[in-house]
Parts: structure tokens; C-alpha cells; sequence
């Protein structure tokens, strides 16, 4: 009997869909941690993700695995120009 799939599916990385979005929004309002997003950037290093940016009045750097686990902790995106000078001023050299 012949499977509905004969060839297996393309490895390609998918971008981040309607439906994650929208899971992220869940998941930032019903998680307490995750209330007070981060007011910041992500920052790819290429091993893993970085958000950096002011939470509850404090500069916060947050080490994340994926780039889903980072959307999770960003609660928005703050402009370049904006980021570059906030962390000048309250970022850690």
C-alpha cells in the first residue's frame, strides 16, 4: 500500500508563522515572568539569541537557546538609534 508521502519533507528552516505569533502573545500574557517584556533587540550570534534592553527600568541581557524563546521574552522592539544610546548609557561595557 502506497503512503501518502513518498518523499520526506525539505529540511529548510520555516520562518516564524501567524500561528507562532500568536502563541507568543498567549504565552507573554497568561506567563507571570513574561509580563514585563523586554524593551529591546534581538542579537543573533550565530550559536544562539541574545535580548538586550530595558525591563521594569533595568538594562537586561537574556541568553536564549532559539529564536522563539526570544520572541517570548521581547515585548517590543525598540529602534536602533534608541538602542545604541540606551546601552552606551546603562548597559555594561
Amino acid at each position: 500500500m502506497k503512503s501518502f508521502r513518498s518523499q520526506p519533507l525539505p529540511q529548510a528552516p520555516r520562518p516564524l508563522s501567524c500561528a507562532t505569533a500568536m502563541w507568543t502573545k498567549q504565552q507573554q500574557a497568561t506567563n507571570h515572568a513574561l509580563r514585563h517584556g523586554v524593551y529591546g533587540r534581538i542579537q543573533d550570534t550565530g550559536v544562539n539569541f541574545i535580548v538586550e534592553g530595558m525591563r521594569c527600568g533595568r538594562w537586561t541581557t537574556i541568553p536564549c537557546r532559539t529564536l522563539l524563546d526570544a520572541r517570548l521574552f521581547l515585548g517590543e522592539i525598540m529602534d536602533k538609534a534608541s538602542f545604541d544610546m540606551n546601552k552606551a548609557q546603562f548597559g555594561r561595557k
